[in-house]
This record gives C-alpha cells, structure tokens and sequence, in this order.
C-alpha cells in the first residue's frame, strides 16, 4: 500500500510520462523495486484480524468503509489493500464527482457495478507489474535503449546477485495462479455471478502465461541451476504442460490457445534452462564436457530418470530432444547410449512437429521479444541436431525440419546469422539437401529461400545462389533408360546420351531446360519412400521459374477448378518468394523484371474468375504492391492493362461519374462477402494506399521521381471512390468469419482517404481533383455515417474489447483503436478542407444523439443513461490511457468545433460535461503530472475559455 498504480510506472518506462531525465528513471524504478521483486505477492488475502482491524478506524465515512469491506471480500483482498485499490482507481480511473461517488457507493446495484470495474482495473494491474519486468529484461541490455544504463544497474543490484530469491518468488506466485480457484458467490458474495468467475479464471491463465514470459526472458540472459531446472521440469510435468487447470470447467473453447500457449513457454523454459546455445558456443573448443548440469552428476541423474518415462506428451518430444543432444555431445559412451534411446522416443512422440506447431502460434509468429526469444531458441535446438545427427537419420521429419527452419529463419537477425556464416555445413547442409530434391520436391526449397531473403543482404544473395543451380530432380517414372539415357557400371547412376528436356517452354521467348550431353544422373529415394533420379549440371532456377509461370498461364482452363492444382500452389510459392526479395532489397527489382511481368500477367487472366484463385491473386496483389513502393508510375500503367481494378468510363474527373466495379469488385461480390474472408479485399486496399502515396509528384520514389503523370489518373479516382462507396460505406454491414477483419478493412480504408486529404491543398491537379471529390464522397454519402459510427463507439466500448480478450497477442483492441485514431484523423482533415464555413459533418456532430449501452452508466462520464450526444462520445475518449495518440486527437478535434462552431449556440452545454475531466487532471501530482495529462488538460481549458467568450458574445447580442 501507498505505491502509485503499476500503470504510473508503465508510463514512464515507455516515454509517456514528464520524467525523462535519466536519474528520474532511476529513482522511480528504486520507488517501486520492492513492488517490482514481490509482485502480485505484495496482495494479502482478507482475515478476521485484518477485517477487525478496519472496522476500528474511525476517519473514514460509513458509506465508504462499508463499500470498502464489500469490495474486499468481492477481490478476496485484505483491507487496507482493497482500500489502496480504490483510491488509486479513483485516480486512475474514475469519471464523476464526489458526490456521485457517494451516490453510486451507497447504491446496491451501482456499487456492484463500480465493484466490477474495479476488478478490471485490478486486473490490469496484476498484468502490469509482469509487462514492466518484460520491458527491463528485454531492453537492459540493448545498447539502442535510452535508458539502457538504468535498467543494467537496477536489475544487476536487483536480480543479477539474487536469483534464487527472485525466481522463487516468481515461482510461487506461478503456482499460486496455478492452484488458485476461481471465486464464488458463495466465497466472494452475490456480486461474483458465474460471468465473472469465468472472467477471474481466464485472468488467472493471463497471469501464468505474463510470468512463464518473465522467467523465458530471464533466463535467456542467466543460467538456470540445476537444481532449479530439475524443480521446474517437475512442476511443468505435474501440470501436464498446462493442460491440467483446476477451472477448466469456466473456461470456453476461445482459451484453448493460451492454454497450448501456457504448455510452449514451459517447454521453452527448460528447453533454454539445458543451456543448448553454450554447446554450440563450445563445439570448437575443448570446454563441452564443462557444461554446468554435467558438472552435477546427482542432478544429471535425476533428470536421466525423469526423462526416461517420457513420451505420452507432445511437449516432451522437444524437450527429449535436447537432453538426447545435451547427453550425446557431453557425455561418455554411457551417455551415447541413453541419448540414443531418449533421442528414438523423442522422434517418436513428434519432437519437430511439436516445435513447428509451436511457432505456428499466434505469439510466435510477432516480432516481439518473446516471438524472438522462442525463434532463437527453437533455431538453436535445431542446429545443434543438425550437428549431433544425420539429416537422414531423422526419416520423414527431414520435411518437417526444414519447415521449422523456414520458420525461424524468418527472423531477420537469423537470417543475417545463417548468411555469416558456412553455409555449406550445419544449417547449409539443409539447404543443399533441400536444393538436391529440387523442383522434384517444389514447396521446402522454395519457402526456405523465402525466410533467407528476410535480411537485405539475404535478398541479394538468394538471388545470385538461384542464378546456378547444380542439382535437379525428377520422378524416377519420367527417367527409364531409353534412346536417351544409358545406365552405367554402377546400376544407381545413369547417363544421359542425347540432349534431354527436362522442363518444356511453351513460348520461344524463353527456351526448355535441357540436360547436356554426358551429364549423370543418380537414383535415389526421398524420406518419403518415393524414388527419383538427381542430375548434376547447372541451370538457373530463374529460368525455371518463368516456365513455370508460363506453364500456369498458358496450361490452365478457367473453366477448371484450380486452387487445388499443384501448379498454382507452386506459382505462390515463387510470387511470394519474389515478393520478400523485393521487399528486403528494391535495388533487384530491375533484373527481376520477367519474372515480375508474369505477377501482372497472372493477376490479369484469373481475375475474371469465377472461382479466382484467392490465396494466388493475393500473392500477386502484394508483390505488387512491394514493387510500387519504388516504382509508382510503372506499376499503375501495367495495372491499368490487367482490368483488375475499378475504373471508369469516362474522359475527365466530374462528380456522379459512374464507376464500373471491374474484377475487384466482381470478386468483392461473388465471393468475398458471402464467405466473411477478405484476403483480396485488405490486399487491394494496401496497393492502393501505395498507388495514392506514390503518384503525387512531390513524393514520388527514385528512380521513377522524374516521369509526372500530369493530372490525377482518372481510374485511380475511380478506385478510390469505389472504395469510399463500395468499400467503406457499408463494411460495417459484411459478414465476418474473424470480426477483426472488420477493424482492418476499416483502418485500410481510412489510411487511402487519410494520404488523398493530407495533400488536399497543393496546387497540382493531382491532389485538388482526387481530394475533392473524396471530400464531397466522404461527406455527402454512406460513407459520412460510416466515419461517424467509428468515432461514436466510445471509450466503454474499447475498455470492454480489451477486457475480454484471452491473451495479450488478441489484436481486436489494438486494432479497435486504429481503427478509431484513424477516423479522427481523416475528420479533423475534412473539417479543415471545408474552411470556416458550418459542413455537413459539423452539422451532425452538432444534432447527434447515440446509443449508450446500460454498462456505461457504471462509468460515470456525465451521468445519463440512453441516447447521449456524440460530443459526449468523443470527450470521453480523454480518459483512454493505453495510446496517448487518442486522446490528443479527441481534444483536437474539441477543439475544431469551437473554432467552426461561432453560431452553433445549441454546443454551449459541452464544456459542463468536461469540466469534471479537468478537474480529474487537475489531481494528479505537479512534478509527476503524465506529459499527456498536461496537454490535454491545456486543451481542454482553452476549450473552456472559448465557450465563456461565446457566453459573453451571446449576453452582449
């Protein structure tokens, strides 16, 4: 008790509060280090002694002290602590008066109400002190850091010398999540319905998964003891991984995958406490056998018995693994032995597969410190196995291997790793094998490639390797001998004895691929069983490539079904690869010009599809994309010929002129909207927000910055309209397998209307055309109702999103507010375009009434319940506090009101509604006053002082 909220601290560390200086950092992270070190642990649980002990104080008011005791056996907290709570969500959180409070605390149903609130901010709470722990492991040692000197000395004074003390505690508060019960209305009273206690479990799984995240950044940066490590393997495996959770019976299906989540961080945990990476340091020198747990016998032992009656578990696979590796490459003969037999049920029970289905989910597959964390860790398991065994010892999981490394070479910093260094041992060697199945085996080589091209220097250098291939495959049934090809003394190898074609042209732009005379071939069998005959000569895979591309657009009927056909799944394969070189390194685009032309060629012929191809035309739509960031003009003029997007027939740009949907909005119709997908549709928008960026004369990209296209392209302005029509004016109406989906179409929409407005007043026609009939659409049609329905969602609203997401990686809320800063953005922009005269838009923001759900009344904003105005609406986004971006652009555009609002005297009630949000700033601290804080507080006074001149004004009329 007496500490300021978790969220203070929050917001210090990333740069939202007044505290900049480096010695204010310091003093603040010293303020809260015994906060920090305990945890959740400084919560006590309530008692008689305590509860006794509360009721004696006689300086509190009876309504007060009789909320406080309902609040703390609804928390299950101690007193004094619930007490704590209370006032800091005062300070924090509340919306009203003082004599509000009163009223609502000495009301039932109210009070219940603001109980459950208070919940959720302790809920928030309890995951913050873990957020900030993450934030000082991950930056303590990044020299980019501002305040890297600040977290280095705080955590070595706090953690480095203390470990057992510190992850003990951590320890303990895993299990006490782990063991814990959700409440009861028989435990925590009436208050706590079935509802709630769902929501309490769910917390708890939130609160494992923010600690398991702690202990995986720790001890990436320190040794996890033996003894330790034996501890927590135990613990995991009592738990199943995860599985076993005592309030399974509340939870629904949607926590499946924290839960699976919950069982990955374990597995990694004593994946990186066996130390893997310090064998791979140490393979070249003479220390191996050093290893910290090998230096522990009795620990190596019992971790040899534990370990020997594993296998029934997925998790267990990759966790044998690495103390099958750990034993083969430390150990003597004995060890061989038993790293053999663990090693043989490791394969058994799917040790690559679970790895690969790890780095499938959704928290790995970020870029975020623990995205990272687990991609090096599982890429380091990896490489040691590739070192300790023969790729072709591990069977038909050679696939799945390179399918792992594809994952975790993604990471650019790996992909950098993996070109340093010998790329013709350890991870090179799967690239070879992989390149040896080549084209037989398509899809590994190629996705491989992709994930190498992620770095900049990557890019480059998959594309000189793809430019001499010495290794070609094909299926043994298309190689007998014949007139063609001999057998030699060795049955396994052949010859070929008359030029071979072994890839056809359909085009005598670009020739077969043909195997030379004298070349030799050997017969060999994949993992999969299956035989074919390797030939060695050298060919350029981008040659074969542009075969393929044409073999799909001249070999294909669009009368047949395609998505199925393996030559479309090859095709994706090479756009997508052609897409991530183009992306990493825009100085290739030139020499990948053939290949690129066929992009546009695809995009063209199965746009018109009545079953398009939707997972191909993505690809395509993105590689363009990738290709228009550095050559606008050039790709809108070949667009142009594909007929793919919305365009118009006539001559000139005028107001009403008709807009045919073209392929676009053909696929839009027949089969995005009625399966609820939208792959397409977020693809196109995102290439047309480039077009838009790259075609105004004044930003246009090098090297294409010289060629001006004059006036705005007429088809452009007709897409453009298409999407403010078609697109935005009705999204909120679609039906949507993954509601998220609704936010992005949304956010994508307002991001193309956002890059027209924001160069609305430059002289060129480009932009004075384009911007103003985007302004007349946007405020004259569906559209305008569209924007006003984003902004009117309200603060509640997000609070609530938030609160019932399962796990930290859900993107709803963040994209919910994306989606909302966006449509401030492009409101405060057209305000501005329509000068000092009274818009439409201005109009409604005066006049609209809008739906407030029951719930908000427990907010407490400014009071009524029902239809409120949509100022209301907008002010109260003040009090958002997760992006400060929110609540700057809410006061802004409070403020474009009364600037436009001179004889708009029906807004004169806004500011008693704001006058309590000032006050609530005015509390805070001076010297510790959130730089936010201050400048919306600014703000709102100058609001406030506008409307006592109009006030003045109105008197003197």
């Amino acid at each position: 008790a007496g500490v300021k909220s978790f969220r203070s601290l929050w917001n210090v560390l990333e740069g939202r509060s007044s505290l900049r200086d480096p010695v204010q950092i310091s003093e603040e992270l010293n303020t809260y280090a015994f906060h920090l070190v305990q945890g959740n642990g400084i919560y006590a649980e309530t008692s008689e002694e305590s509860t006794s002990k509360f009721k004696a104080k006689g300086n509190m008011k009876s309504t007060t002290k009789q909320f406080v005791l309902r609040l703390s056996k609804f928390l299950g907290l101690e007193e004094e602590h619930a007490f704590d709570l209370f006032k800091r969500y005062l300070m924090d959180e509340y919306r009203g008066s003082r004599s509000q409070l009163q009223a609502v605390i000495s009301c039932e149903r109210f009070g219940s109400a603001l109980m459950v609130k208070i919940m959720d901010y302790y809920f928030e709470e309890r995951l913050t002190v873990y957020e900030c722990l993450k934030h000082l492991f991950i930056f303590w040692q990044d020299p980019r850091h501002p305040y890297r000197g600040e977290y280095k000395d705080f955590i070595e004074s706090q953690f480095a010398d203390k470990e057992e003390k510190f992850v003990k505690q951590l320890m303990l508060q895993y299990q006490s999540c782990y063991l814990q019960r959700a409440p009861t209305c028989e435990t925590h009273g009436e208050a706590m319905t079935v509802r709630l206690s769902g929501r309490w479990a769910v917390q708890l799984l939130k609160e494992q998964s923010s600690l398991l995240e702690v202990l995986l950044l720790y001890y990436r940066d320190f040794q996890m003891p033996a003894e330790t490590l034996v501890n927590s393997t135990r613990l995991f495996q009592a738990q199943v991984f995860g599985a076993r959770q005592l309030n399974k019976h509340l939870f629904s299906t949607s926590v499946n995958e924290l839960i699976n989540y919950i069982g990955c961080l374990q597995m990694l945990i004593v994946i990186e406490g066996l130390d893997i990476d310090w064998i791979l340091a140490s393979m070249e020198s003479s220390s191996i056998g050093q290893h910290h747990i090998i230096q522990s016998p009795e620990h190596c032992q019992e971790l040899d018995q534990l370990f020997s009656g594993w296998g029934d578990l997925h998790h267990h696979g990759p966790i044998l693994l690495s103390w099958a590796v750990l034993r083969l490459l430390t150990g003597d003969s004995l060890a061989a032995k038993i790293s053999k037999r663990i090693g043989v049920k490791a394969l058994q029970s799917g040790a690559i597969q679970r790895l690969l289905l790890s780095l499938h989910l959704k928290q790995f597959k970020t870029d975020s410190a623990i995205g990272l964390t687990a991609k090096s860790v599982i890429h380091i398991l990896t490489s040691v196995n590739l070192i300790a065994f023969d790729e072709s010892s591990l069977g038909e999981s050679a696939n799945l291997l390179i399918a792992v490394l594809t994952e975790t070479l993604a990471a650019k910093h790996l992909c950098a790793s993996f070109w340093a260094t010998d790329v013709k041992s350890g991870l090179g060697a799967v690239l070879a094998s992989s390149q040896a199945r080549f084209p037989f085996q398509f899809d590994p080589f190629v996705r491989l490639l992709t994930s190498l091209s992620t770095h900049m220097t990557g890019a480059y250098k998959v594309m000189e390797y793809l430019k001499s291939l010495t290794l070609f495959s094909q299926p043994f049934n298309e190689s007998r001998p014949g007139d063609d090809i001999d057998i030699t003394s060795d049955e396994q190898v052949w010859q070929v004895t008359t030029p071979r074609v072994v890839c056809r042209s359909g085009s005598i732009e670009v020739p077969s691929i043909v195997v030379p005379v004298g070349v030799l071939g050997r017969v060999d069998t994949t993992e999969t069983g299956q035989q074919v005959i390797v030939w060695e000569f050298s060919y350029s895979g981008w040659h074969l490539f542009l075969l393929e591309m044409d073999a799909l657009l001249h070999a294909v009927n669009l009368g047949t079904d395609i998505n199925s056909l393996p030559i479309v799944s090859r095709a994706v394969d090479i756009i997508s690869l052609l897409c991530q070189i183009v992306s990493s390194d825009y100085s290739l685009t030139e020499p990948l010009n053939p290949v690129l032309q066929r992009v546009y060629a695809t995009l063209q012929k199965f746009g018109p599809s009545h079953n398009p191809p939707v997972r191909l035309l993505e690809v395509c739509l993105k590689c363009i994309s990738a290709v228009a960031k550095i050559r606008p003009k050039q790709t809108w003029l070949y667009l142009q010929q594909t007929g793919f997007l919305p365009h118009t027939t006539a001559s000139s740009i005028s107001q009403g002129m008709e807009v045919s949907p073209s392929n676009f909005g053909h696929i839009l119709s027949i089969k995005e909207r009625p399966c609820g997908q939208y792959p397409i549709t977020v693809a196109t928008l995102d290439l047309l927000a480039t077009l838009v960026k790259g075609l105004r004369k004044n930003s246009m990209a090098q090297p294409d910055n010289d060629t001006s296209l004059g006036d705005c392209p007429v088809d452009l302005v007709a897409s453009v309209l298409f999407v403010v029509h078609d697109v935005f004016g009705s999204f909120h109406r679609w039906r949507y397998v993954d509601i998220k989906d609704r936010d992005v179409l949304g956010h994508m929409s307002l991001e193309i209307f956002q890059l027209a407005l924001i160069h609305g007043k430059a002289k060129d026609d480009f932009d004075s055309s384009l911007a103003g009939l985007l302004t007349h659409g946007l405020l004259y049609s569906e559209a305008s109702q569209a924007l006003l329905n984003i902004i009117a969602t309200g603060v509640d609203v997000i609070d609530t999103v938030v609160a019932q997401q399962t796990s930290e990686s859900e993107v709803r809320g963040l994209n919910l507010v994306l989606l909302i800063k966006k449509a401030f953005q492009v409101i405060i922009q057209l305000l501005k375009s329509t000068g000092e005269e009274v818009s439409v838009m201005e109009q409604a923001l005066s006049s609209l009434m809008v739906d407030r759900p029951s719930s908000a009344a427990i907010q407490f904003s400014n009071g009524a319940v029902g239809s409120v105005h949509i100022v209301s609406v907008i002010a109260s986004y003040i009090h958002h506090h997760q992006d400060p971006e929110l609540p700057t652009l809410s006061t802004q555009l409070l403020k474009r009101l009364c600037l436009v609002s001179r004889c708009q005297y029906q807004l004169l009630w806004v500011p008693i509604g704001l006058v309590w949000d000032i006050g609530m700033y005015r509390r805070h601290p001076c010297p510790c006053m959130d730089a936010l804080a201050l400048k919306k507080m600014v703000v709102l006074l100058e609001i406030v002082m506008f409307f006592d001149l109009m006030r003045e004004q109105q008197m003197l009329d």
